[in-house]
């Protein structure tokens, strides 16, 4: 662990940063957890990228680490800050440099996270982003945004968007043992109950 590249030094004490979410591109993996780093021997060796989150805040905690199906170079990575504010930016070089979306200058305040990250499958600037109570939404890449989108039953956290590929106004989102179902863009929506009434993590 030593020599993995993921040794820092937290006030004296040695520590170990964490990876969570991997992106697995062409020819290096990309890894999401305490800061972005990237690995070209299959995990051996991690290096934090330049311009990462890390130097904006220094101990993000990366949630979802989201590749663009249209465009593989565009990454969106989403969490919550050493704040406990929502965080979220965005890489349009396979995650080598970044941009930081403030997501407070948009209506967004308090004690919040970004759980859920979505992409538009014909739209290319149009990314749906699910945070604790409501899904917002842009429809220029990140500047300007629709908030709410959508809102939950009692705050609840969106941990999930999974669209249908051959129909971009047909998707799902996930709140808790909820999944809602719109086939209308988003103007009109469905509850389906989840399997066994489990909380829903993920779809896909």
């Amino acid at each position: 662990m030593a020599d993995s590249g993921l040794q820092v030094n937290y006030g004296g004490e040695i520590g170990y940063r964490r990876i969570t979410r991997l992106l697995f591109l062409n020819d290096y993996i990309l890894g999401s957890g305490e800061g972005v780093f990237f690995t070209y021997n299959f995990a051996d060796y991690w290096e934090v990228l330049p311009a990462s989150p890390e130097e904006t805040d220094p101990h993000p905690s990366g949630n979802i680490l989201k590749q663009h199906p249209i465009d593989g170079n565009i990454i969106w990575l989403g969490g919550e800050s050493l704040f406990f504010s929502p965080m979220l930016f965005y890489s349009h070089d396979g995650g080598f440099t970044w941009h930081e979306i403030l997501l407070f200058q948009h209506g967004v305040f308090g004690d919040n996270a970004v759980f859920s990250i979505a992409f538009d499958p014909i739209d290319i600037n149009t990314v749906y982003v699910g945070i604790q109570g409501s899904i917002i939404k842009t429809e220029d890449g990140g500047q300007t945004w629709i908030v709410p989108f959508l809102t939950s039953y009692n705050r609840g956290i969106f941990s999930a968007i999974e669209f249908n590929p051959q129909n971009e106004n047909n998707f799902w989102v996930s709140t808790g043992r909820t999944i809602m179902e719109t086939s209308s863009g988003g103007k009109l929506w469905g509850d389906i109950k989840s399997p066994r009434d489990f909380w829903v993590y993920d779809m896909g």
